[in-house]
């Protein structure tokens, strides 16, 4: 964990809009140990899939929300006190879905999950702090929230005590109780920013960022993660600009760190900014107050994706390949147990010839999605977030459990 935790969970919040598809089996529900391959029997497509700090969630072609792994804020929906709550390796048809209105996109949050449908954005799990948006505690099914303009999110994302939305509007929107978000219940919208509206949202434990339609990224949070060569911690409650990204390049994607950033151009670079106690924005410097290059080999120069696994790791995929630096204690890079990584190197067993999709990460373990229709996970499995029975770690892609409750 990067040195400047200190927390409750993971920040690790991750988008997961319908950017492809995956196959991914169920059979019938068992209690027993044994998973199935994904490329066997009865299969069902997914379009889209989203980690949360220790679960898993997919978004299925007709339309319904499944997760996996930890429960014990009923991320999952349903009792999160029972036993087991804690590890559930089978896929789980997530509680407050509407029949016959399908859902479009889906996100997961620390403890926490959302899906958008039938013109609505609902919430599950954790809502100590208020950060679902949703009236009153913890919610054991999907509940709509509140404060939103109507039409579907641009982007999403959250940490343990916050969640930042991109309204239909382009205006950030906010639900949480920390210093960016006003005091109540629902969500609230966040200052204008200085310039452009907003396109997306990137939290994580010690800044939020936003990239906005004028090509500029802003940000909010502790100083130090904001590009300020002053070690004070003191929190950023106005939207601050970070420098522009060199070459006068355009950002395309974000990445929120533990305190910084990892950001995609529009030209397919990678540069980083903040913490590199593990390496995770490559290099020996433990700091980088401006930005840094995550460079790709030569003959696959291009990142089409990226995203950050909390535990301090940043994935990067090419067209066909992925790639991965920072912390590899549980095999989150897709590679066997190490040290960390200061430079990118390629992850094992990832299909040959098989696109990338979509990348999404946890807290020390990652999915991903091929344009072939194939669902991967790696890194740690503790509480069966990539729905294997066996407690443990993966250090390599390999596909995803497949069976249902």
């Amino acid at each position: 964990m990067g040195h400047l935790r200190h927390r409750m969970g993971a920040a690790g919040a991750t988008l997961a809009t319908v950017l492809g598809t995956a196959t991914f089996a169920h059979g019938a529900p068992t209690t027993q140990g044994g998973t199935l391959d994904a490329n066997a029997g009865s299969v069902t497509t997914v379009r889209a899939v989203a980690a949360g700090m220790n679960h898993t969630l997919v978004l299925r072609s007709d339309g319904t929300v499944w997760g996996v792994g930890d429960n014990t804020q009923a991320q999952l929906t349903g009792d999160p006190t029972l036993p087991d709550a804690w590890r559930n390796p089978y896929w789980r048809k997530l509680a407050g879905q509407r029949s016959g209105v399908p859902a479009t996109r889906v996100w997961a949050a620390d403890r926490g999950s959302f899906v958008y449908a039938g013109g609505r954005l609902r919430a599950a799990g954790n809502n100590y702090w208020n950060q679902l948006g949703v009236t009153g505690g913890d919610k054991t099914s999907l509940t709509p929230v509140t404060g939103l303009p109507t039409g579907a999110p641009l982007s999403l994302s959250g940490r343990y005590d916050l969640t930042l939305v991109v309204g239909s509007d382009g205006r950030v929107y906010g639900a949480g109780d920390t210093p960016e978000v006003p005091d109540g219940q629902g969500f609230h919208r966040l200052a204008a920013l200085p310039s452009g509206s907003a396109r997306e949202v990137s939290v994580n434990e010690h800044g939020s960022y936003v990239r906005t339609s004028t090509g500029r990224i802003y940000g909010l949070g502790m100083r130090r993660c904001l590009q300020s060569t002053s070690t004070e911690y003191a929190w950023v409650t106005r939207w601050r600009a970070l420098k522009a990204l060199p070459g006068g390049r355009k950002p395309a994607q974000l990445a929120a760190t533990d305190c910084g950033l990892v950001v995609r151009t529009t030209d397919g670079r990678v540069y980083g900014t903040g913490s590199n106690d593990t390496g995770q924005l490559t290099g020996s410097a433990t700091w980088y107050d401006g930005w840094k290059r995550l460079s790709l080999p030569s003959s696959d120069a291009a990142a089409r994706r990226i995203a950050y696994v909390d535990g301090d790791a940043t994935l990067v995929a090419t067209r066909t390949r992925l790639y991965g630096t920072g912390a590899n204690h549980r095999g989150q890079l897709g590679r066997p147990v190490s040290g960390p990584a200061r430079s990118l190197v390629q992850a094992r067993w990832w299909p040959k010839r098989l696109g990338v999709a979509e990348i999404s990460g946890g807290r020390d373990f990652a999915v991903a999605l091929t344009t072939t229709s194939r669902a991967y996970g790696t890194g740690w499995n503790y509480n069966r977030q990539l729905a294997r029975t066996t407690a443990g770690y993966r250090d390599s892609y390999a596909v995803l459990g497949s069976r249902t409750e």
